[in-house]
């Protein structure tokens, strides 16, 4: 199945309340209550039609400041899964032509949303996209661009921009001399940042140069360039350097992150090993798989000693917030030699007819040190005083099938890793199985391990699926519950819409009989890329498909009403 898909946009908006829907897009991409994990360039999520709510916000006297207010509050949540989505929002609120109140507020906005480098050639990107297409008439380059990006240069603390333009030369399509260039942006009485001007514009040749005539003026506050001056040669002498020790050394010295290493040093065990501790724990997860695939964690190499250190060290994951689905995620893709192919790179594969060597077996070593990290992790999860019924599908398919977009997981697996997250951050969870026309529930101790809870699952009693059960149940026990979740295979359209009392049925009774006013409903179909749309939408029902590292942000933020 392909990794794209282009889902036609619904005729009908069954909620007409645009800071609502654009609340949905900022968490979910979407301004209806359906999360897609996976690739949300791939699935044509930043486009000016899949976000209609900005412009009639925009066109509303009395709504309009309203959507700085949210982009703001959502980046502040720190549960938005895809940071991209802000970004393209604001983009939309620059180049709207209804409200020019809302679009300096939205350039007042540029650099702080979108202090991190990558996002703010992003911006760029969209916004000159925008330019392009949907928003001609709000023109290209005007005033109120040119002093957002002059903005993001120079209010930025000197040594803190040496770091972010060395660090992201250039990022989808642009590059710090094009935005300089065409912002126009002037010297200022900052020498730091002229210094840096100077280097981007025209090589730091010409900016010591000019720092050294400032020094025979006897400029007083030359001083200021000077560690700036010895971070970019070390930058500098860095990318050019063939030596793998001083390559090394220059890393520790700095800090150099991974994006600052050039290709012909990547493959070198010694710039790793120097990389390694100053790398925050969620890029290291992501790159295991290529460091092991470099032939780099061999048994009792200094390397995974290195890794160890980070991933088993108690402060580090307290410090870096690592959420266990992460962790999760991290060590069965390290199982099982790398995350599968998408779509299109295995039908490329296919017709060349040349399949890579499989990598090295995995280091059972790194393996046991990710199972400890995976322990460790739980501390991360936030608190909540909200009681919780999840309700998991554990059928052969289910246990023999894969997730959507995380095709090392099996559904169980994953719904167990949510149920378990949960108990351990709320203190009333049920959890509990289909049994046909109604649930088993399964007593999870709070100390249970991943393995435990899938053993205790497996051995419960368990039939047909009905989206319905768990809520018909916690209804005929009196059970007082503020969010229900179902972890199923799938949500079949033939079925549940057309079921005689399907699961929106059930949450609006049981919502009556039990006096829960916003009690929510969560359908997460793991198996699914899509699922279809209800004309009448609930506010409180929220669909997931697949599974990522999004879905417990997503369930989270959603459970605290900020979508």
């Amino acid at each position: 199945m392909s990794e794209t898909i282009n889902e036609p946009e619904p005729e009908v908006h069954s909620c007409d309340i645009p800071e609502l829907r654009l609340s949905r897009y900022l968490y979910i991409g979407k301004e209806y209550l359906n999360y897609q994990s996976g690739n949300w360039f791939a699935h044509n999520y930043y486009e000016v039609n899949k976000v209609p709510s900005i412009i009639e916000l925009a066109m509303s006297k009395k709504k309009h400041e309203y959507v700085v207010e949210l982009i703001q509050k959502a980046f502040q949540s720190n549960l938005v899964p895809n940071p991209e989505t802000l970004v393209f929002a604001l983009a939309v609120c620059v180049k709207q032509d209804k409200c020019e109140s809302l679009r300096t507020k939205a350039y007042n906005l540029v650099s702080y949303i979108c202090a991190k480098p990558q996002h703010f050639f992003l911006f760029i990107k969209f916004v000159s996209e925008l330019s392009k297409t949907e928003l001609k008439k709000s023109g290209g380059w005007g005033h109120g661009l040119k002093n957002a990006v002059c903005k993001w240069y120079t209010k930025t603390n000197s040594l803190d921009l040496a770091e972010k333009v060395t660090q992201y030369r250039g990022k989808y399509g642009w590059t710090h001399k094009d935005i300089i260039k065409l912002s126009h942006i002037r010297p200022t009485t900052a020498v730091g940042f002229n210094f840096i001007l100077k280097y981007i514009m025209y090589g730091l040749e010409t900016a010591k140069k000019e720092a050294s005539c400032q020094t025979k003026n006897k400029v007083p506050t030359f001083t200021c360039v000077q560690s700036i001056l010895e971070y970019i040669e070390d930058v500098e002498a860095f990318k050019h350097c063939e030596d793998e020790h001083c390559a090394a050394a220059l890393i520790e010295k700095q800090k150099l992150q991974l994006e600052h290493v050039p290709s012909h040093l990547i493959k070198s065990e010694e710039v790793w090993n120097s990389l390694i501790p100053l790398m925050d724990l969620s890029t290291l997860l992501n790159n295991l798989q290529r460091i092991h695939n470099m032939k780099m964690l061999k048994p009792n190499s200094l390397t995974v000693a290195k890794i160890i250190d980070e991933i088993t060290n108690e402060e580090n994951i307290k410090k870096a917030k690592i959420h266990p689905i992460a962790v999760l995620i991290a060590l069965r893709n390290y199982e099982s030699s790398g995350r599968p192919l998408s779509y299109e790179k295995r039908k490329v594969r296919e017709e060349a007819k040349k399949p890579l060597p499989p990598p090295p077996k995995p280091n059972q070593t790194i393996v046991e040190a990710l199972n400890k990290m995976l322990n460790l992790s739980w501390a991360n999860v936030n608190n909540s005083t909200k009681r919780y019924m999840i309700t998991i599908n554990v059928s052969k398919s289910m246990l023999e099938n894969k997730t959507w977009h995380n095709g090392n997981i099996n559904p169980v697996e994953a719904g167990c890793i949510i149920a378990l997250s949960l108990s351990r951050s709320s203190p009333s969870v049920v959890i509990a199985t289909y049994n046909n026309n109604t649930v088993q529930e399964v007593d999870i101790p709070k100390t249970a391990t991943l393995p435990d809870v899938m053993k205790l699952l497996v051995e419960a009693q368990h039939g047909n699926v009905r989206l319905s059960s768990p809520i018909t149940w916690a209804m005929s026990q009196k059970r007082e519950i503020d969010v229900f979740i179902n972890v199923v295979e799938q949500i079949d359209p033939k079925v549940e819409p057309q079921e005689s009392y399907n699961s929106r049925n059930a949450i609006e009774d049981y919502r009556n009989e039990m006096s829960i006013s916003n009690a929510k409903l969560i359908n997460c179909a793991m198996c699914s890329p899509k699922v279809p749309r209800h004309k009448h939408e609930d506010p409180n029902i929220l669909t997931t498909c697949g599974f990522d590292i999004g879905v417990p942000m997503v369930i989270e933020a959603f459970v605290e009403s900020l979508f």
